[in-house]
């Protein structure tokens, strides 16, 4: 379940309660803006040894066998109708989309993708798992610059974007800032 630090702290309590994670996978520098939950571990990424004992999961260790109808991931809803719903989406899913636009886009190697949208956005799916499936290259986009249409111009030229995801709204901005930028 991926959980933006920059939402409320009362939509977040509510998913970490809701969703009744057994670890939090998090980063010390913002581990504190995630709220806490009763029974639930917290992992420091950035403090984890990479030759240590959970880089090296052994086959029995796992809890089953990973298949299509494998949760890949949950998410939550907006909201805008009530409180967010956490939406399962299985493995099958997410290759169903990216491999049914395969041949219309041609993805590839080398493709550079950007990571535009909060991961916690299901956007980011086809951004984040794009990428990785079809061997491209991710730019993970920061804050400042998603909100500056001139700045991630800028990026998208220097980084020598090949895929780009956008809704219409910030799609128009960019456009704009390229229009005036000529």
């Amino acid at each position: 379940v991926p959980v933006d630090p920059s939402y409320p702290v009362e939509r977040l309590r509510y998913v970490m309660e809701d969703a009744a994670p057994q670890v939090l996978l998090t980063a010390g520098s913002v581990v504190d803006s995630v709220p806490t939950v009763d029974g639930v571990a917290v992992v420091l990424v950035d403090e984890l040894d990479p030759d240590g004992p959970a880089q090296r999961l052994r086959p029995e260790e796992r809890l089953g066998e990973v298949t299509g109808a494998t949760s890949a991931y949950v998410i939550y809803t907006s909201g805008s109708t009530g409180k967010p719903k956490g939406v399962v989406i299985p493995h099958r899913n997410v290759l169903r989309l990216l491999e049914r636009t395969r041949s219309v886009y041609d993805f590839g190697p080398s493709d550079v993708w950007t990571m535009f949208h909060s991961f916690a956005f299901d956007f980011s799916v086809w951004e984040l798992w794009g990428a990785l499936l079809f061997g491209g290259r991710l730019v993970v986009v920061d804050q400042l610059t998603t909100r500056s249409p001139e700045a991630f111009a800028q990026l998208v030229i220097d980084e020598g974007v090949t895929v780009l995801n956008q809704t219409p709204s910030a799609f128009y901005q960019l456009d704009e800032a390229v229009r005036v930028g000529d």
